[in-house]
């Protein structure tokens, strides 16, 4: 399945759009991806997904390819205001109706999305979020180690990264990204925190370094906006909406209504194999039925 890039002309600038899929007619797919992260961490899904459908996977506003919204100084904007660019270029595609999935921060802005424009998003998929301060009325927390505040995620989970003339930011950016493979969360980097998926290899951790760099300046707003949504609030009102709703299973219990997703989140560069294959599955048979 050959993966081309386009781009989405919008006030702001451009968006960057990883297209893929069939010609025919169909209702297309709009993919949101993790950040800190680009829509090529989604290439491997959406190469299953768009077997039966056009897919389109933006990089988020801010990050990649993709153009900032105007900010100035430590300005950080609202998550509405990257959801409206996303909906924007989306509209800049061709693309008046879609199936909508978002993972991480992705979910963040696509649940803004939903909300915005209810009468353009036929399905919603919602592939995890961080749910920051963590409800232990509703999800237990089962690590042995005290959750972390939501003001720490906010201010560490995804740093600005310093540009010097000593290039600091090529360094910081890849023992970021090298360390969110180590730990959860990267920046409480003890045993307590180790994570056991390992390392990627090292193709793998140069594009997700490289990936990061692009946007070196920018790629922090996105994510600090996602964990300044109320999204305990909006996932309530998500419920509200008449389209059909899939939730990952931390998600799930805030939107009553939604399909359970059981084949785990999508983690770019783990998911692979029979665990990808039978995540593409349900996810296709979900925007089928």
């Amino acid at each position: 399945m050959t993966v081309k890039r386009r781009f989405a002309d919008i006030d702001e600038g451009q968006l960057m759009v990883r297209v893929a899929g069939p010609d025919k007619p169909g209702t297309p797919l709009v993919m949101l991806p993790v950040a800190p992260g680009t829509s090529l961490g989604l290439v491997a899904l959406m190469e299953l997904l768009a077997q039966g459908r056009p897919v389109y996977a933006f990089d988020l506003p801010g990050t990649g390819d993709s153009d900032a919204p105007p900010h100035q100084g430590d300005e950080e904007p609202p998550l509405t205001v990257f959801a409206d660019m996303v909906l924007r270029g989306a509209a800049a595609m061709g693309l008046k109706t879609f199936d909508l999935y978002g993972n991480r921060v992705g979910a963040h802005t696509a649940i803004e999305m939903a909300l915005a424009a209810p009468a353009r998003v036929r399905k919603l998929i919602v592939d995890g979020l961080f749910i920051f301060p963590w409800p232990t009325d509703k999800v237990a927390w089962t690590q042995s180690y005290e959750e972390p505040s939501l003001e720490s995620m906010r201010n560490n989970y995804t740093p600005k990264l310093e540009i010097n003339m000593m290039g600091k930011q090529f360094n910081q950016g890849w023992q970021f990204m090298r360390d969110t493979s180590l730990f959860w969360p990267w920046f409480i980097p003890d045993g307590a925190h180790t994570r056991t998926v390992g390392l990627p290899d090292a193709d793998a951790l140069h594009d997700k370094t490289v990936e990061v760099l692009r946007a070196a300046r920018t790629q922090h707003l996105v994510v600090r906006a996602s964990f300044d949504q109320d999204w305990r609030a909006r996932c309530g009102d998500v419920e509200k909406l008449k389209m059909p709703v899939m939730a990952e299973k931390n998600t799930a219990p805030f939107i009553p209504r939604a399909a359970l997703k059981a084949s785990g989140r999508y983690d770019a560069w783990y998911t692979t194999g029979d665990k990808l294959k039978a995540l593409a599955d349900e996810l296709a048979g979900f925007l089928d039925a």
